[in-house]
């Protein structure tokens, strides 16, 4: 898989450490280091790490739906995920 950015590694460790609950994009955004308010910023970068298979997102009729795959928790943890099959 291809290298992480240092903001998308940030959202991974945010999202392990959310402690079986997803954060809200905006908890989530002040995670990262953007303002609260700047989730345009931060959506790109979920859409990329969603694409790679490092997180999956539920239906879009719940809130909070953002987990990570198990390719997620390895990168999270600091782990280089060379390959990952995604489902």
């Amino acid at each position: 898989m291809s290298e992480l950015t240092p903001r998308q590694m940030a959202i991974l460790r945010a999202l392990r450490q959310s402690n079986g609950r997803a954060p809200s994009s905006r908890e989530l955004a002040q995670a990262v280091g953007y303002a609260p308010s700047s989730y345009g910023d931060l959506a790109p970068h979920l859409q990329r790490l969603e694409y790679r298979g490092y997180v999956k997102r539920g239906s879009f009729k719940f809130a909070r739906t953002l987990t990570l795959t198990p390719a997620g928790l390895l990168a999270a943890q600091g782990f280089e995920v060379i390959y990952w099959e995604k489902p």
